[in-house]
């Protein structure tokens, strides 16, 4: 958890085979469990999906994008 009333970059790249998480660039949590989507998986930003109030997202977001192709790093 991120709590230090300051903005920061997150940029999460999910594929197939692989998930990461950067913070500000940094790698900061990694997956390789394999996935597979959908057409009717469900999408949902800043939320896990749960039922758990601890759950909830308290803050704003700003400049979202979401790309079905891969970027490269200096985009």
């Amino acid at each position: 958890m991120i709590a230090d009333d300051t903005w920061h970059h997150l940029v999460g790249v999910f594929t197939s085979n692989d998930r990461t998480l950067y913070v500000d660039g940094v790698v900061t949590a990694t997956n390789s469990t394999p996935v597979t989507f959908f057409a009717t998986t469900r999408f949902a930003l800043a939320a896990l999906m749960r039922s758990s109030p601890t759950d909830a997202y308290y803050g704003m977001l700003d400049d979202v994008g979401l790309w079905n192709v891969a970027l490269s790093p200096e985009r």
